[in-house]
């Protein structure tokens, strides 16, 4: 999918990045938010009426569900009850 008539981007290269970035995370014991696999899950529809017409960034839908899934990770979660023992 070009992007910009100046990037290619696509979802080979995405997951591969994603799994890069989720691989340095486990080694260094950081949590790490799956998106990209949460969307997959959902179906390409679902996808679809998330993203803007670049393909590649979220829209105004997306960027909601986004806010959602961090709202209910539960490692931000388990922090937040963690910093709220101490208050």
């Amino acid at each position: 999918m070009p992007f910009l008539d100046c990037l290619h981007f696509n979802h080979a290269d995405q997951f591969s990045y994603k799994e890069a970035t989720k691989s340095a995370c486990k080694v260094r014991s950081i949590p790490y938010l799956d998106i990209f696999d949460l969307w997959q899950s959902q179906g390409q529809d679902w996808i679809s009426d998330r993203l803007s017409p670049d393909g590649l960034h979220p829209n105004t839908k997306g960027y909601s569900a986004l806010f959602e899934e961090v709202l209910h990770w539960q490692p931000l979660k388990q922090l937040e009850q963690m910093l709220s023992v101490g208050e």
